[in-house]
Protein backbone atom coordinates (compact mmCIF):
# COMPACT_ATOMS: atom_id res chain seq x y z
CA UNK A 1 0.00 0.00 0.00
CA UNK A 2 2.86 2.35 0.81
CA UNK A 3 4.45 1.55 -2.57
CA UNK A 4 1.19 2.21 -4.41
CA UNK A 5 0.63 5.41 -2.41
CA UNK A 6 4.05 6.61 -3.52
CA UNK A 7 3.11 6.17 -7.19
CA UNK A 8 2.04 9.13 -9.20
CA UNK A 9 -1.39 9.02 -10.88
CA UNK A 10 0.29 8.53 -14.26
CA UNK A 11 2.38 5.60 -13.01
CA UNK A 12 -0.62 4.04 -11.29
CA UNK A 13 -2.66 4.33 -14.49
CA UNK A 14 0.15 2.70 -16.46
CA UNK A 15 0.41 -0.14 -13.91
CA UNK A 16 -3.33 -0.82 -14.04
CA UNK A 17 -3.28 -0.75 -17.83
CA UNK A 18 -0.44 -3.29 -17.94
CA UNK A 19 -2.32 -5.60 -15.54
CA UNK A 20 -5.46 -5.31 -17.65
CA UNK A 21 -3.52 -6.06 -20.84
CA UNK A 22 -1.90 -9.12 -19.24
CA UNK A 23 -5.30 -10.36 -18.09
CA UNK A 24 -6.82 -9.82 -21.55
CA UNK A 25 -3.83 -11.56 -23.13
CA UNK A 26 -4.35 -14.60 -20.89
CA UNK A 27 -8.07 -14.67 -21.71
CA UNK A 28 -7.33 -14.44 -25.45
CA UNK A 29 -4.81 -17.25 -25.11
CA UNK A 30 -7.32 -19.50 -23.34
CA UNK A 31 -9.99 -18.74 -25.96
CA UNK A 32 -7.51 -19.48 -28.74
CA UNK A 33 -6.64 -22.83 -27.14
CA UNK A 34 -10.33 -23.83 -27.03
CA UNK A 35 -10.78 -22.68 -30.64
CA UNK A 36 -7.85 -24.83 -31.78
CA UNK A 37 -9.17 -27.80 -29.81
CA UNK A 38 -12.57 -27.37 -31.46
CA UNK A 39 -11.00 -27.09 -34.91
CA UNK A 40 -8.91 -30.21 -34.31
CA UNK A 41 -12.04 -32.12 -33.26
CA UNK A 42 -13.90 -30.93 -36.38
CA UNK A 43 -10.90 -31.89 -38.52
CA UNK A 44 -10.81 -35.39 -37.07
CA UNK A 45 -14.56 -35.79 -37.57
CA UNK A 46 -14.21 -34.62 -41.19
CA UNK A 47 -11.39 -36.97 -42.16
CA UNK A 48 -12.64 -39.99 -40.20
CA UNK A 49 -14.90 -41.34 -43.01
CA UNK A 50 -12.05 -41.11 -45.53
CA UNK A 51 -9.63 -42.71 -43.10
CA UNK A 52 -12.04 -45.56 -42.39
CA UNK A 53 -12.41 -46.22 -46.13
CA UNK A 54 -8.62 -46.35 -46.52
CA UNK A 55 -8.28 -48.69 -43.54
CA UNK A 56 -11.07 -50.97 -44.77
CA UNK A 57 -9.42 -51.07 -48.20
CA UNK A 58 -6.51 -52.93 -46.60
CA UNK A 59 -8.68 -55.37 -44.67
CA UNK A 60 -10.30 -58.61 -45.78
CA UNK A 61 -14.05 -59.13 -45.85
CA UNK A 62 -13.88 -61.68 -43.04
CA UNK A 63 -12.11 -59.16 -40.79
CA UNK A 64 -14.60 -56.39 -41.52
CA UNK A 65 -17.57 -58.66 -40.82
CA UNK A 66 -16.50 -59.28 -37.23
CA UNK A 67 -14.79 -56.07 -36.07
CA UNK A 68 -14.13 -52.36 -36.65
CA UNK A 69 -10.53 -51.31 -37.32
CA UNK A 70 -8.60 -48.05 -37.14
CA UNK A 71 -5.26 -49.56 -38.15
CA UNK A 72 -4.19 -50.64 -41.61
CA UNK A 73 -4.17 -54.30 -42.57
CA UNK A 74 -2.25 -56.40 -45.08
CA UNK A 75 -4.92 -57.44 -47.60
CA UNK A 76 -4.71 -54.56 -50.08
CA UNK A 77 -3.01 -56.66 -52.75
CA UNK A 78 -5.59 -59.43 -52.31
CA UNK A 79 -8.45 -56.95 -52.69
CA UNK A 80 -6.90 -55.47 -55.83
CA UNK A 81 -6.41 -58.94 -57.27
CA UNK A 82 -10.05 -59.78 -56.56
CA UNK A 83 -11.20 -56.64 -58.38
CA UNK A 84 -9.08 -57.53 -61.41
CA UNK A 85 -10.84 -60.88 -61.70
CA UNK A 86 -14.32 -59.35 -61.86
CA UNK A 87 -16.15 -58.79 -65.11
CA UNK A 88 -15.86 -55.00 -64.89
CA UNK A 89 -13.45 -52.61 -66.59
CA UNK A 90 -12.29 -50.50 -63.67
CA UNK A 91 -9.65 -48.67 -65.71
CA UNK A 92 -12.18 -47.72 -68.38
CA UNK A 93 -14.64 -46.42 -65.76
CA UNK A 94 -11.86 -44.42 -64.12
CA UNK A 95 -10.81 -42.88 -67.43
CA UNK A 96 -14.41 -42.07 -68.34
CA UNK A 97 -14.77 -40.20 -65.06
CA UNK A 98 -11.52 -38.36 -65.76
CA UNK A 99 -12.61 -37.38 -69.28
CA UNK A 100 -16.03 -36.19 -68.13
CA UNK A 101 -14.63 -34.27 -65.17
CA UNK A 102 -11.85 -32.62 -67.18
CA UNK A 103 -14.22 -31.55 -69.94
CA UNK A 104 -16.85 -30.38 -67.46
CA UNK A 105 -14.31 -28.35 -65.49
CA UNK A 106 -12.99 -26.61 -68.60
CA UNK A 107 -16.39 -25.79 -70.10
CA UNK A 108 -17.99 -24.88 -66.79
CA UNK A 109 -15.20 -22.62 -65.59
CA UNK A 110 -14.23 -20.95 -68.87
CA UNK A 111 -17.66 -20.43 -70.46
CA UNK A 112 -19.24 -19.40 -67.15
CA UNK A 113 -16.43 -16.91 -66.57
CA UNK A 114 -16.90 -15.54 -70.08
CA UNK A 115 -20.66 -15.24 -69.51
CA UNK A 116 -20.20 -13.52 -66.17
CA UNK A 117 -17.64 -11.17 -67.71
CA UNK A 118 -20.12 -10.19 -70.44
CA UNK A 119 -22.89 -9.59 -67.90
CA UNK A 120 -20.67 -7.28 -65.85
CA UNK A 121 -18.69 -5.44 -68.52
CA UNK A 122 -21.14 -4.94 -71.40
CA UNK A 123 -24.30 -2.85 -71.32
CA UNK A 124 -27.18 -4.30 -73.34
CA UNK A 125 -30.96 -4.43 -72.98
CA UNK A 126 -31.20 -8.03 -71.79
CA UNK A 127 -28.38 -7.73 -69.26
CA UNK A 128 -30.55 -7.73 -66.13
CA UNK A 129 -33.14 -10.24 -67.44
CA UNK A 130 -30.34 -12.68 -68.28
CA UNK A 131 -28.89 -12.38 -64.79
CA UNK A 132 -32.35 -12.87 -63.27
CA UNK A 133 -32.74 -15.98 -65.44
CA UNK A 134 -29.43 -17.27 -64.07
CA UNK A 135 -30.71 -16.80 -60.52
CA UNK A 136 -33.95 -18.61 -61.36
CA UNK A 137 -32.08 -21.54 -62.90
CA UNK A 138 -30.07 -21.93 -59.71
CA UNK A 139 -33.32 -22.48 -57.81
CA UNK A 140 -34.56 -25.27 -60.10
CA UNK A 141 -33.76 -28.75 -58.69
CA UNK A 142 -31.86 -30.99 -61.08
CA UNK A 143 -34.44 -33.74 -60.67
CA UNK A 144 -37.10 -31.58 -62.34
CA UNK A 145 -35.09 -31.48 -65.56
CA UNK A 146 -34.51 -35.23 -65.85
CA UNK A 147 -37.22 -35.88 -68.44
CA UNK A 148 -36.27 -32.87 -70.56
CA UNK A 149 -32.56 -33.71 -70.34
CA UNK A 150 -33.21 -37.32 -71.33
CA UNK A 151 -35.32 -36.26 -74.33
CA UNK A 152 -32.72 -33.70 -75.42
CA UNK A 153 -29.80 -36.11 -75.18
CA UNK A 154 -31.72 -38.81 -77.04
CA UNK A 155 -32.80 -36.32 -79.70
CA UNK A 156 -29.29 -35.06 -80.52
CA UNK A 157 -27.79 -38.55 -80.62
CA UNK A 158 -25.72 -38.44 -77.42
CA UNK A 159 -27.56 -41.24 -75.63
CA UNK A 160 -25.08 -43.70 -74.09
CA UNK A 161 -22.24 -41.26 -74.80
CA UNK A 162 -19.99 -39.55 -72.25
CA UNK A 163 -20.30 -36.29 -74.22
CA UNK A 164 -23.82 -36.06 -72.81
CA UNK A 165 -22.19 -35.01 -69.53
CA UNK A 166 -19.40 -32.83 -70.92
CA UNK A 167 -21.23 -30.43 -73.24
CA UNK A 168 -24.05 -29.44 -70.81
CA UNK A 169 -21.40 -28.42 -68.27
CA UNK A 170 -20.94 -25.24 -70.29
CA UNK A 171 -24.29 -24.08 -68.89
CA UNK A 172 -23.57 -23.72 -65.17
CA UNK A 173 -25.73 -20.99 -63.59
CA UNK A 174 -24.18 -21.34 -60.14
CA UNK A 175 -20.70 -20.81 -61.57
CA UNK A 176 -21.93 -17.83 -63.61
CA UNK A 177 -23.39 -16.24 -60.49
CA UNK A 178 -20.26 -16.81 -58.42
CA UNK A 179 -17.93 -15.51 -61.14
CA UNK A 180 -20.15 -12.47 -61.66
CA UNK A 181 -19.91 -11.63 -57.95
CA UNK A 182 -16.16 -12.10 -58.01
CA UNK A 183 -15.66 -9.90 -61.07
CA UNK A 184 -17.82 -7.13 -59.61
CA UNK A 185 -15.85 -7.21 -56.37
CA UNK A 186 -12.32 -7.48 -57.75
CA UNK A 187 -12.02 -6.35 -61.38
CA UNK A 188 -12.23 -2.53 -61.87
CA UNK A 189 -14.01 -1.59 -65.09
CA UNK A 190 -11.54 1.28 -65.55
CA UNK A 191 -8.82 -1.34 -65.80
CA UNK A 192 -10.61 -2.98 -68.74
CA UNK A 193 -11.35 0.37 -70.35
CA UNK A 194 -7.66 1.28 -70.22
CA UNK A 195 -6.82 -1.93 -72.07
CA UNK A 196 -9.36 -1.04 -74.76
CA UNK A 197 -7.86 2.43 -75.16
CA UNK A 198 -4.47 0.78 -75.66
CA UNK A 199 -5.97 -1.12 -78.61
CA UNK A 200 -6.44 -4.55 -77.01
CA UNK A 201 -9.10 -6.82 -78.49
CA UNK A 202 -11.94 -8.07 -76.31
CA UNK A 203 -10.92 -11.73 -76.23
CA UNK A 204 -7.30 -10.73 -75.60
CA UNK A 205 -8.41 -8.59 -72.65
CA UNK A 206 -10.41 -11.46 -71.18
CA UNK A 207 -7.91 -14.27 -71.77
CA UNK A 208 -4.65 -12.45 -71.05
CA UNK A 209 -5.60 -9.75 -68.55
CA UNK A 210 -8.82 -10.70 -66.75
CA UNK A 211 -8.57 -14.50 -66.59
CA UNK A 212 -5.31 -14.57 -64.55
CA UNK A 213 -6.90 -12.18 -62.05
CA UNK A 214 -9.76 -14.65 -61.61
CA UNK A 215 -7.46 -17.51 -60.56
CA UNK A 216 -8.76 -17.90 -56.96
CA UNK A 217 -12.36 -18.00 -58.16
CA UNK A 218 -11.48 -20.28 -61.08
CA UNK A 219 -9.75 -22.74 -58.75
CA UNK A 220 -12.71 -22.71 -56.36
CA UNK A 221 -15.22 -23.35 -59.12
CA UNK A 222 -12.96 -26.02 -60.63
CA UNK A 223 -13.05 -27.95 -57.36
CA UNK A 224 -16.82 -27.64 -57.07
CA UNK A 225 -17.23 -28.71 -60.70
CA UNK A 226 -14.94 -31.69 -60.20
CA UNK A 227 -16.86 -32.88 -57.15
CA UNK A 228 -20.20 -32.52 -58.94
CA UNK A 229 -19.13 -34.31 -62.13
CA UNK A 230 -16.98 -36.97 -60.45
CA UNK A 231 -19.74 -37.96 -58.02
CA UNK A 232 -22.59 -37.68 -60.53
CA UNK A 233 -24.48 -40.96 -60.35
CA UNK A 234 -28.17 -40.45 -61.05
CA UNK A 235 -28.04 -39.22 -64.66
CA UNK A 236 -25.11 -41.42 -65.83
CA UNK A 237 -26.98 -44.46 -64.53
CA UNK A 238 -29.90 -43.51 -66.78
CA UNK A 239 -27.95 -42.38 -69.85
CA UNK A 240 -24.82 -44.58 -69.90
CA UNK A 241 -25.91 -48.17 -70.44
CA UNK A 242 -22.82 -49.71 -72.09
CA UNK A 243 -20.12 -51.05 -69.78
CA UNK A 244 -17.46 -49.24 -71.81
CA UNK A 245 -19.12 -45.90 -70.96
CA UNK A 246 -19.69 -46.48 -67.25
CA UNK A 247 -18.27 -43.95 -64.83
CA UNK A 248 -16.89 -44.79 -61.40
CA UNK A 249 -20.13 -44.06 -59.47
CA UNK A 250 -22.07 -46.36 -61.83
CA UNK A 251 -19.41 -49.04 -61.47
CA UNK A 252 -19.49 -48.68 -57.67
CA UNK A 253 -23.23 -49.26 -57.77
CA UNK A 254 -22.78 -52.43 -59.82
CA UNK A 255 -20.11 -53.71 -57.45
CA UNK A 256 -22.26 -52.93 -54.44
CA UNK A 257 -25.21 -54.76 -55.93
CA UNK A 258 -23.13 -57.83 -56.74
CA UNK A 259 -20.64 -58.22 -53.90
CA UNK A 260 -21.63 -55.98 -51.00
CA UNK A 261 -22.72 -58.86 -48.79
CA UNK A 262 -19.76 -61.07 -49.64
CA UNK A 263 -16.73 -58.91 -50.46
CA UNK A 264 -16.73 -55.74 -48.38
CA UNK A 265 -12.94 -55.39 -48.45
CA UNK A 266 -12.58 -55.13 -52.25
CA UNK A 267 -15.52 -52.72 -52.37
CA UNK A 268 -13.73 -50.35 -49.99
CA UNK A 269 -10.59 -50.72 -52.08
CA UNK A 270 -12.53 -49.60 -55.13
CA UNK A 271 -14.02 -46.70 -53.16
CA UNK A 272 -10.56 -45.62 -52.00
CA UNK A 273 -9.33 -45.54 -55.60
CA UNK A 274 -12.42 -43.56 -56.62
CA UNK A 275 -12.00 -40.82 -54.00
CA UNK A 276 -8.21 -40.50 -54.32
CA UNK A 277 -8.29 -38.05 -57.29
CA UNK A 278 -10.72 -35.79 -55.42
CA UNK A 279 -8.42 -35.62 -52.41
CA UNK A 280 -5.35 -34.91 -54.55
CA UNK A 281 -7.10 -32.24 -56.62
CA UNK A 282 -8.49 -30.60 -53.50
CA UNK A 283 -5.09 -30.63 -51.79
CA UNK A 284 -3.50 -28.92 -54.80
CA UNK A 285 -6.09 -26.13 -55.02
CA UNK A 286 -7.39 -25.86 -51.46
CA UNK A 287 -5.43 -22.68 -50.70
CA UNK A 288 -7.55 -20.86 -53.27
CA UNK A 289 -10.94 -21.92 -51.88
CA UNK A 290 -11.21 -19.61 -48.87
CA UNK A 291 -9.68 -16.71 -50.77
CA UNK A 292 -11.96 -17.24 -53.75
CA UNK A 293 -15.15 -17.61 -51.72
CA UNK A 294 -14.33 -14.66 -49.45
CA UNK A 295 -13.44 -12.27 -52.26
CA UNK A 296 -16.35 -13.43 -54.40
CA UNK A 297 -18.82 -12.43 -51.72
CA UNK A 298 -17.48 -8.97 -50.87
CA UNK A 299 -20.11 -7.07 -52.78
CA UNK A 300 -22.65 -7.62 -55.52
Amino acid sequence: MEQQAALTPLELSKLLREKRERREKIIRGVIKVFIYIGLIILFLISILPFYVVLVNATRSTSELQVDFYLTFGSHLSNNLEWLKKQNVDFVSAFLNSVYISAGAIFLSVYISSLTAYAIVVYNFKLKNPIFILVLLLIMVPTQLSVVGFYALIHGIGLYDNIWAFILPAGVAPTTVFFMRQYIVANIPLDFIESARIDGCKEFWIFNIIVLPLLLPALATMAIFSLIASWNNFFMPKIILLSKKNWTLPVLMDKLKGDIYRREIGPLHTALAIAIAPLLVFYALLSRYIIKGVALGGLKG
